[in-house]
């Protein structure tokens, strides 16, 4: 299992990480709901925080963007450093043309 299933099952692994990985960064809604009003935030809430004052602090709300990004982008470069060096092969069966 070491050797074959879990070498051809690593790609499919790391990409729905990441996916995973990404889809919670953006999540807002359950942290809002359960966490400002006991006053838990998170980076998505602190987002949101930021905009909604009056005034808007649009520059601290776009470097907390950039922090997110920042770490999407560290997620992909260790995925691609895991998968690129290695080569993958699909076999099929014999020969087969259609008519």
């Amino acid at each position: 299992m070491k050797t074959v299933t879990l070498p051809l099952a690593l790609p499919g692994i790391l990409y729905a990480l990441s996916i995973l990985f990404v889809i919670n960064l953006g999540t807002f809604a359950v942290p809002a709901m359960l966490g400002l009003p006991v006053g838990i935030s998170v980076l998505g809430t602190e987002i949101r925080e930021a905009i909604s004052r009056y005034p808007g602090d649009y520059n601290f709300a776009s470097a907390l963007s950039m922090v997110t990004l920042g770490m999407c982008i560290v997620m992909v470069m260790i995925q691609r450093r895991l998968i690129l060096p290695r080569e993958f092969i699909t076999v099929t069966g014999r020969g087969y043309r259609p008519v």
